[in-house]
C-alpha cells in the first residue's frame, strides 16, 4: 500500500472542499497531528478511519485505493 499517495488524494480532496486540517480532524474524530500524519504518508489507517474518510470527503473507497495497491 502506497500510503504517501493515499495521503496526497486526500489532502488534495479535502483542499478541494475548502476543508482545513482541523476541519477533517474533527470529523474524524481524531486530533489533527492524525491527519497530517495520514497525509504524509507516515500512518496508515484502520478500517474505520478509511471509511470515514471517504465519507466526509465524499470519495469513493475504490477511487482512493485505485493504484495504491501492491499486489504480490
Amino acid at each position: 500500500m502506497d500510503y504517501g499517495a493515499m495521503g496526497a488524494i486526500i489532502r488534495r480532496r479535502r483542499k478541494e472542499l475548502g476543508l482545513s486540517t482541523q476541519d477533517l480532524a474533527e470529523a474524524l474524530g481524531v486530533k489533527a497531528q492524525s491527519v497530517n500524519r495520514i497525509e504524509r504518508g507516515d500512518k496508515g489507517l484502520s478500517m474505520d478511519t478509511f471509511l470515514a474518510v471517504c465519507r466526509v470527503l465524499k470519495i469513493s473507497p475504490e477511487e482512493l485505493l485505485r493504484d495504491h495497491l501492491t499486489i504480490r
